[in-house]
């Protein structure tokens, strides 16, 4: 049986759209078998990185808590100095009033001693 040209045209068509058919099906599957391993290697990646991530976490909450204590202590010796200042100058007050007290006692002496002597001179004067 002799094909006619049209007869040969129609088969030629059926089996391209044939292989056409099974390359869009194996297309699809393959789409679909590479999306499924994408996602369990994102999944996995995903894991991993949250791992990383709660690693890094650890590490910022143990330095966040390390600069609060240090400035608390820091806090603590800044008060501390500031009342090793004030003891500080309290002492320093009352070295200068108990130096100062001598000085201070002669003076106020000698003026009660010359106010006597006024008031005995005016007497005196009075007397007279």
């Amino acid at each position: 049986m002799p094909q006619t040209l049209t007869e040969t045209a129609l088969v030629t068509i059926a089996v391209a759209v044939s292989v056409q058919a099974i390359v869009g099906v194996s297309l699809g599957i393959g789409s679909w078998l590479a999306l499924r391993r994408l996602q369990v290697t994102l999944k996995a990646e995903s894991a991993a990185l949250q791992g990383r991530l709660d690693e890094a976490l650890v590490h910022v909450r143990s330095a966040a808590t390390s600069v609060s204590r240090f400035s608390a202590e820091a806090g603590g010796v800044a008060t501390h100095a500031g009342r090793v200042i004030d003891d500080v100058s309290g002492a320093m007050r009352v070295v200068a009033t108990t130096v100062g007290a001598p000085k201070t006692l002669l003076a106020a002496g000698a003026a009660a001693g010359l106010r006597r002597l006024l008031r005995v001179w005016q007497a005196r004067r009075a007397s007279r």
